[in-house]
């Protein structure tokens, strides 16, 4: 966007769409699901003297159904090792507990390494979650009564580069905890690998992930059946941008590993 002000020329990057698509579904910048109830949002994006309104909608949704398992893991742990790919040495390691509320997430990871190794953790599109103490990170981010697909990254600045690791991803949907749209974790099926995903070309470096649920709330009072649900639950909301360079981050996945799919 360019235009001219007072005599001066102005030529800004601003954003014009913000969801996240992920295997074959799309969901909120901030990892609401859309649903037959929530087809569109709105965000407001204010920056440097302008402001820039955006609606956004879902026009196309595919009906699956969800086995209820009666079960809802609340507790989560993941274990990321960024290695070398010529030789398999480890570069760091990331340990993240996740524990879930009806209403929030809390994160908090534990990492080791390269002395020079100096993560952060990105949540969706949303927040960069930057608080260090004795090399453990701590973090909270919100869940939304509509459903959440949770899409976790490990950051660092290198020689002034960012750069971004896939590390985990899981949805809440209602009280279901699923590794996809219509896959539920179990007792039986609780854990999920991310092998060899891209995170770093200069460096030769790969990032592997293994998460599994470790605690599960038992939900018997609800009966087993099959729960309806639509890919592609969003309300409106205002969208603030940090200093994390969210954009890059995703147009690079798009480009690098080809996580995000349409």
């Amino acid at each position: 966007m360019s235009w001219t002000d007072s005599g001066f020329f102005y030529n800004q990057s601003q954003p014009f769409y913000s969801s996240v698509v992920d295997g074959n579904s799309f969901s909120f910048y901030d990892g609401r699901l859309y649903n037959e109830n929530n087809k569109c949002y709105y965000y407001g994006y204010n920056g440097d003297d302008v402001n820039q309104n955006v609606t956004e909608c879902c026009t196309s949704m595919t009906p699956i159904n969800i086995t209820n398992t009666n079960q809802m893991c609340t507790h989560f742990t993941s274990a990321s090792n960024i290695t070398n790919i010529s030789d398999n040495s480890i570069y760091a390691s990331m340990m993240i507990d996740y524990e879930l509320t009806d209403s929030n997430v809390t994160m908090v990871g534990k990492f080791s390494g390269s002395p020079s190794y100096e993560p952060y953790l990105i949540v969706d599109d949303a927040e960069g979650c930057i608080n260090i103490l004795n090399n453990t990170i701590y973090c909270g981010y919100p869940l939304y009564p509509s459903g959440n697909k949770l899409l976790v990254f490990l950051s660092e600045n290198f020689n002034n580069t960012q750069i971004f690791g896939f590390a985990n991803r899981f949805i809440i949907n209602g009280n279901l905890t699923l590794k996809s749209e219509d896959t539920a974790f179990t007792r039986s099926d609780n854990c999920q690998t991310f092998n060899n995903y891209p995170y770093d070309s200069t460096r030769n470096l790969s990032i592997s992930t293994k998460a599994c649920c470790e605690t599960f709330q038992d939900l018997s009072s609800v009966s087993p059946s099959s729960v309806s649900a639509t890919i592609p639950t969003t309300t409106s909301g205002s969208k603030s941008f940090s200093n994390f360079n969210f954009l890059t981050l995703f147009l690079s996945l798009i480009a690098a590993f080809e996580l995000f799919k349409a």
